[in-house]
């Protein structure tokens, strides 16, 4: 009976994509370096208007590097810039039953650095 809940739960991260990242990833997608004090300089890069949302998912990271609390010290913003990135447009083919791709092309999208310096607790 205990094997028959497990498997939907399973299935469920299976099919929905979700994932826990670890520490080390989260130290590699936000450029995490140690300063001589002990304490850590993180530095990512976002969409412009994904920025004002950014602090929770940093602190969130930053938690999880830090194995327990973390504390923001110094948050900074970049001017805007122009990334290259892809645009993928996908429509509905009934013949098949699924979404398809039907253009993929280069775009420019403003995105900001956000750097952050942060303790462990």
């Amino acid at each position: 009976m205990n094997n028959i809940v497990k498997f939907p739960v399973v299935l469920l991260f299976v099919l929905t994509g979700c994932t826990e990242t670890s520490p080390e990833q989260l130290k590699e997608i936000y450029s995490v370096s140690r300063l001589s004090n002990g304490s850590y300089s993180a530095m990512i890069e976002v969409r412009e208007n994904h920025a004002s949302q950014q602090d929770k998912f940093s602190q969130s990271a930053f938690n999880e590097i830090c194995g327990g609390p973390a504390a923001i010290t110094s948050r900074t913003v970049s001017a805007p810039f122009n990334k290259q990135t892809t645009y993928t447009q996908r429509t509905w083919n009934p013949a098949v039953g699924q979404l398809v791709q039907t253009a993929s092309f280069p775009v420019n999208t403003p995105h900001v650095r956000m750097t952050y310096g942060f303790e462990c607790s």
